[in-house]
């Protein structure tokens, strides 16, 4: 379905009810609607654990759904500041765009002892409050050993934000902490990012822009769109429901 198709659809649905009262939208207000919708759908799956307690890829339908936002970052460069890290850490600036790490790949300086190949330890995400509690414990913190090994990862701050907007923001970063006996030769990650914005435009179709997650996920999108703009204008107080795809 196209960016105009859904706003077609939409209209179609507000019209539907003679006694919905609902002031005209133009182009610009149904693209709005539908990029906050979409954010809506995509957040309730983004979720390790959802409400269903499901990953998004859990089901193929949701994996395939969303498989439109999956990239690939290989060698993430280091942050220029590496102001407050922690000892044996390193902070690694993220894609711009990003919305979660869903699989990542360190590769360490250390070789295996049998291959000759470098060693990929396991990552762990760390939360702070763990970190206190688990960097006392030998058998939990990172480590390195002949044939395998375990880095911690932790989320930190920006460089700089957009508080001021004179300011350019920097990317995200996380930190990637070892136990100091070896270091980090490259790390590697698969994400979603956030999607590119629909754009209405029945004037001229040449400017729309489409939704690009799978087309099966388009009519919940204009559903859940339909749902905001009745809540926009009091005339419902109904959470947008996600889970009738399934």
């Amino acid at each position: 379905m196209t960016a105009n198709e859904q706003a077609d659809k939409l209209d179609e649905k507000l019209d539907k009810v003679d006694s919905f009262a609902s002031p005209g939208y133009e182009d610009f207000d149904y693209s709005n609607f539908l990029n906050d919708a979409m954010i809506i759908y995509i957040k309730e799956f983004v979720s390790p654990l959802n409400m269903k307690r499901r990953s998004f890829e859990e089901t193929e339908l949701r994996s395939q759904g969303l498989s439109e936002l999956i990239k690939s970052s290989s060698d993430l460069t280091v942050s220029n500041s590496q102001d407050g890290i922690l000892p044996n850490g390193v902070f690694y600036d993220l894609p711009n765009n990003i919305i979660s790490i869903i699989l990542e790949d360190v590769i360490s300086d250390k070789a295996h002892c049998i291959t000759g190949s470098k060693i990929r330890p396991d990552v762990r995400v760390v939360s702070h409050d763990e970190y206190k509690r688990l960097i006392r414990n030998s058998f939990k913190r990172p480590y390195i050993s002949d044939y395998e090994g375990l880095v911690w990862r932790m989320q930190f701050s920006r460089q700089v934000s957009t508080y001021d907007p004179a300011d350019t923001a920097t990317p995200k970063r996380v930190e990637i902490l070892t136990d100091g006996t070896f270091d980090i030769g490259q790390y590697d990650i698969r994400y979603l990012e956030k999607p590119p914005e629909i754009v209405v435009d029945r004037a001229d179709p040449t400017n729309q822009r489409n939704c690009v997650l799978d087309d099966f996920t388009h009519d919940t999108i204009v559903q859940i769109a339909e749902d905001l703009i009745r809540k926009s204008i009091g005339q419902g107080d109904r959470q947008p429901d996600v889970e009738t795809l399934e």
